[in-house]
C-alpha cells in the first residue's frame, strides 16, 4: 500500500488540485448561487482527497485482496496488458510533455474563441427553445405598460414593519409601484415593480437601492433578478 500511494499520490493530488482550482473559478460568477457553490465544491473535493489517501488505503489493507472479488488478484501475478485510449494518451504525454502541453493550450484557446461572439448575459426568457405562454404574456405586459417592469421584485417584511417597508419601497429611486400582498407566519409579501426592464442594469440598481432602503427593518428582497445582485449588508438591531 505504501508503494501504491507513492506511485499514485502525485497523480491524485494533481487531479484533485485541478478540480478544486476549477471550482474556485465559480467565485467570479455573477449569480450568487453559482458563486457560493465554488468553495463548497472545493471543500468536498478536498474532503474526498483526504478520505481516498487515508481511510480507503487503511480499509484495503484490513480487508485484503478479497475486496476485488470476483477477480481477486494473486500475489506475484502479472496484470493483463490492455491497450486503451487513456493508455495511449498517458504514454504520449510521458514521451512528449512539452508538445502535449502546447497542443492542449492551443486547442483550448481555439475553442474559447467562440465566447468572444456571445451577446451577453442569458436572460431567463431566452433560455427556452420556443416561446411559452408566460414569456409571451410578460412581453405583452411590457408593451402595454412600458413605464413599469413586467416582473415584480418580491420583498418579505415583518408584519410589524410592513407599512414602513411599503412606504420606503415606494420612495426608492427606480420603483414605479409597490403593493402589499399576502401575510402569514409573521411576514407580509410586498410586490415592487421597478421602472426598468427585468434583468437589466437599471433593475439591478433598483434592487440594490431597495435593499439599502429596507434592510434596517428586517426585510428581505427576493425574486429571480435579485439572485444576480450583490447581497445587502446585514440588518442592524433596533
Amino acid at each position: 500500500m505504501r508503494t501504491a500511494l507513492r506511485g499514485c499520490g502525485p497523480a491524485i493530488l494533481a487531479s484533485s488540485g485541478t478540480v478544486a482550482a476549477g471550482l474556485l473559478c465559480l467565485l467570479a460568477a455573477d449569480l450568487n448561487s453559482s458563486s457560493g457553490m465554488g468553495p463548497v465544491g472545493m471543500v468536498g473535493v478536498l474532503a474526498a482527497l483526504v478520505a481516498m489517501t487515508t481511510l480507503l488505503p487503511a480499509v484495503l489493507v484490513l480487508l485484503g485482496r478479497r475486496v476485488f472479488w470476483p477477480l481477486i488478484p494473486a500475489y506475484g501475478s502479472e496484470p493483463k496488458a490492455r491497450r486503451s485510449l487513456f493508455a495511449v494518451m498517458g504514454t504520449s504525454a510521458a514521451r512528449r510533455p512539452a508538445a502535449v502541453l502546447t497542443g492542449g493550450a492551443v486547442l483550448l484557446g481555439a475553442l474559447a474563441l467562440g465566447t468572444l461572439g456571445l451577446s451577453g448575459d442569458l436572460k431567463q426568457e431566452d433560455s427556452f427553445t420556443d416561446r411559452p405562454e408566460s414569456i409571451a404574456a410578460m412581453r405583452t405586459l411590457a408593451e402595454e405598460y412600458p413605464e413599469r417592469s413586467s416582473r415584480p421584485v418580491t420583498v418579505m417584511a415583518p408584519d410589524g414593519r410592513a407599512d414602513t417597508v411599503l412606504e420606503q419601497a415606494r420612495a426608492t429611486t427606480g420603483v414605479a409601484e409597490a403593493a402589499a400582498g399576502r401575510s402569514g407566519g409573521g411576514w407580509t409579501e410586498i410586490s415592487v415593480f421597478p421602472t426598468a426592464a427585468p434583468e437589466s442594469a437599471g433593475e439591478t440598481r433598483t434592487i440594490e437601492a431597495l435593499r439599502d432602503a429596507v434592510h434596517d427593518d428586517g426585510a428581505h428582497v427576493g425574486g429571480p433578478s435579485s439572485s444576480t445582485s450583490p447581497p445587502a449588508r446585514p440588518a442592524t438591531a433596533r
